[in-house]
């Protein structure tokens, strides 16, 4: 599962790279990809985490409820590491400068 999840991390990362943020080339790619990595580390924690305090706030919560923390984990996920990449990764690039 790890593995999968940072094959996709760095799918995703290079499809951001070029489609969201316009950025072609092999400049910065390396530390595109390792802060990339980084944000997907933090993403994996928070997810992970979400489901720890659960287990440890309520050790017999029903999956629904399990289910509904993962769903909120992973939206917070998804706008955090956008906007991660749009105020960290690619600073200087900006969804609406593609194809101008």
């Amino acid at each position: 599962n790890l593995v999968a999840l940072c094959l996709t991390a760095i799918g995703n990362t290079a499809a951001n790279r070029r489609i969201t943020f316009g950025v072609h080339g092999p400049d910065a790619v390396l530390r595109h990809h390792a802060q990339g990595f980084f944000v997907f580390l933090i993403g994996l924690a928070l997810t992970a985490g979400s489901l720890a305090l659960l287990a440890a706030a309520w050790p017999a919560a029903p999956a629904w409820v399990e289910l509904t923390v993962l769903i909120v984990a992973n939206f917070v996920t998804t706008v955090g590491r956008f906007l991660a990449f749009r105020l960290w990764v690619f600073p200087h690039r900006r969804a609406y400068d593609i194809g101008t």
